[in-house]
Formats: C-alpha cells, sequence, structure tokens
C-alpha cells in the first residue's frame, strides 16, 4: 500500500505604484492557488519459474482525487478518478547466458500543478500560458519484445516495442481575439495551452550494450529509433503529425586510482517536431570525478555540465 498526498501554493502578487509611492495590489493580474493531490494504490504481483520458463503477472489498483483551488475568486475544481494497472512480464531461456522477454504494461501520466491552473501567466503583451482545469490524465499501453545475451565481459541486449497513449497533452496556440498595440502596430493576443489532443502511436527498436574490461573500467551506450505519431483534432484544426526520432547515449567509468572515479556521459537527440512546433538536434557532454575521503565516510564530487556548450 502507498499513500501519497502532495499540495502545493502558488501566490503570485502584482502591485501597481501609485503617483503617491503606494504600492496596490492589481486584483486581475494577482492570483493565488491551491492544489492538492491524493493517492491511494495498492500493489501486489506474484511470479514464478518452471524450468527454463518464468513469469511475473503485477496490479496496481489506484484511488485519486485531484483539487484545485482558485484563493482570488473562491472557485474550486475537483476530479476524481479510479484505475488499474496491470503488468505481465514472461521469460524463457534459450541458453544459459541467452534470454528473450516479453512485457506489456499500463501506465498514467497525470498533469502538473501550473498545467491545470487555469489563471493567465503573461509573458508579454501579446502572449501569454493559461492552464486547463479540465485536463485529464494521460494513459499509456506498452508491449515489448526483448532479447538478452551475456558475454564474458559482455551484456548486448534489444528490444522491439510498441505504445499507445489516449489523450496525450499537447500545448497548443490559440488566437485570443483582442489585440494589442505594439510600436503603433496592432498585434493579436496568443493564449498558449494543454489540451488532450487524442492519440500517440509509438513504434520503435532499442539497442544496449556494457562492457566490463575490469572492475576499474566500464563502458556502456544505448542506442533508440522510433517512430512517433500523433492523431488529434481541437476546434476544427487537425494536430497530426508523424515522425522518425533517433536518440543515443554512451557512457564511460574510470577509476584513476584509490578512491578516485571518473565519470562521462555523451548525449544524443535527434531533431523532432509536430504540428506546431520544430526542435533541433542537441548534443550534450557531462562529466564529472569524485573521491572517496575519511576512510570513504565522505565522497567529494566535482562535476561539469555541458562541457563543449553545445546545448
Amino acid at each position: 500500500y502507498r499513500k501519497s498526498n502532495q499540495f502545493q501554493i502558488t501566490d503570485y502578487l502584482v502591485e501597481d505604484e501609485s503617483l503617491d509611492g503606494q504600492f496596490i495590489k492589481n486584483s486581475n493580474l494577482s492570483n493565488n492557488l491551491y492544489y492538492n493531490e491524493k493517492i491511494n494504490a495498492f500493489y501486489t504481483q506474484y511470479g514464478n519459474k518452471k524450468n527454463k520458463f518464468s513469469y511475473l503477472l503485477g496490479l496496481r489498483i489506484e484511488e485519486s482525487k485531484t483539487i484545485v483551488r482558485q484563493q482570488e475568486t473562491n472557485s474550486t475544481d475537483i476530479k476524481k478518478y479510479n484505475d488499474l494497472f496491470p503488468t505481465l512480464n514472461l521469460a524463457y531461456e534459450l541458453k544459459e547466458n541467452e534470454t528473450i522477454t516479453l512485457g506489456y504494461n499500463r501506465r498514467i501520466s497525470r498533469p502538473r500543478s501550473y498545467f491545470i491552473n487555469p489563471f493567465p501567466s503573461r509573458t508579454s503583451e501579446t502572449s501569454f500560458f493559461q492552464g486547463n482545469p479540465y485536463l485529464n490524465p494521460t494513459y499509456s499501453n506498452g508491449i515489448d519484445l526483448g532479447y538478452l545475451k551475456r558475454l564474458k565481459k559482455t551484456t548486448l541486449s534489444g528490444s522491439i516495442y510498441y505504445k499507445k497513449s489516449d489523450e496525450i497533452f499537447t500545448f497548443i496556440n490559440e488566437a485570443t481575439g483582442t489585440s494589442v498595440l505594439v510600436n503603433d502596430i496592432l498585434v493579436p493576443v496568443i493564449r498558449r495551452s494543454p489540451v488532450n489532443l487524442s492519440t500517440q502511436k509509438e513504434i520503435g527498436i532499442e539497442f544496449n550494450t556494457n562492457y566490463s574490461h575490469s572492475k576499474n573500467w566500464r563502458i556502456g551506450g544505448n542506442v533508440n529509433f522510433y517512430q512517433s505519431e500523433i492523431i488529434g483534432i481541437y476546434n476544427g484544426i487537425v494536430y497530426d503529425s508523424k515522425n522518425l526520432i533517433w536518440s543515443g547515449r554512451l557512457n564511460n567509468y574510470l577509476k584513476l586510482f584509490s578512491s578516485f572515479d571518473w565519470q562521462t556521459r555523451l548525449s544524443y537527440r535527434g531533431p523532432q517536431k509536430n504540428a506546431i512546433s520544430t526542435r533541433k538536434a542537441s548534443i550534450s557532454t557531462n562529466t564529472a570525478f569524485s573521491k572517496d575521503v575519511f576512510g570513504d565516510k565522505m565522497t567529494l564530487t566535482f562535476k561539469i555540465d555541458d562541457i563543449f556548450e553545445t546545448q
């Protein structure tokens, strides 16, 4: 059994300075939001193995309640939902060091507090962000077929997977119907807001490898290729998009000498676009040095993120 009770108060105050130097609260732009998310979850799982075949069955039952209260207007929105989340994992040993797996899972992704805060957060005279209190969680079902092989110093694994997500969060831009003067030019005011936009399908293939030269030197890598397709219509506008995306990661761990470690990570994410925006490819390199001191009772760490400023 697991209980989660998260609450957050966002106090956003805007004051106007009067001619005599006094600051007066602007009730139109100020906001005080109370957010509370309560989750009761029950878990159970059962597994067994017979000869070369093993299985693990799991079930999670969740009872959720979300309260969003606008203190300024004294308005409250409450959402309640109960869900079941089953999992299934099967494995068959082809050889002592070679295994194939088949897995299924159902998951939930809840909106963050600012996703559902209906109070506008203005970034400029011509644009603002506004949460959607009617936003629903995203539910996804995934299945994957995997292969694992262990060699003397190397572990190789790969999988083919498919995931379908319903009511995904998508940020859309809409004209509000109002305009403001900017440098004597009438500019429309745009609102950016999240909505549940139908369905997303992902199908891909992933490769992982880990090489242990010795207990002092380990290298690991990951490459992921997948196609993402979003299908949805909102207010008569089609937001369909399809992407072929790939990402990769390379990790290196090296113990330079006694109690002194060096770790480096290289990450790459390919370009991506949807119906309203484009994201460029990004690459970054991080490194860290750590040393145990005082008889391994304390660790000192020095870390550098994005060494070459490529992100």
